[in-house]
C-alpha cells in the first residue's frame, strides 16, 4: 500500500503503478526546484532497481538514489 495520498497527474499515477508492480513503496518527496511541492517517489540502492529511471527524475542520496515524477 502506497503512502502517497495527494492527487496525481496521469504520468504520475503511471509511475506509482510501475513502481509498485515492482514491489517499491511510494513515499513523497520534494525534488531540487521544487520549492516545497510533492510528488510521488522510490528509493533504490542502484538505478538499475527501477528500469524506466531514464523517464523520471533522480537524486542522488549518497547512500541510494531517489527516483521521482513531478
Amino acid at each position: 500500500m502506497s503512502k502517497y495520498t495527494k492527487e496525481t497527474t496521469k504520468i504520475q499515477q503511471e509511475f506509482i503503478d510501475k513502481a509498485e508492480a515492482l514491489g517499491f513503496e511510494i513515499h513523497e518527496y520534494s525534488g531540487r526546484f521544487m520549492y516545497g511541492a510533492i510528488c510521488p517517489a522510490i528509493h533504490v540502492d542502484d538505478l538499475s532497481d527501477f528500469r524506466d529511471y531514464n523517464e523520471y527524475y533522480r537524486d542522488n542520496l549518497g547512500l541510494g538514489y531517489v527516483i521521482y515524477c513531478r
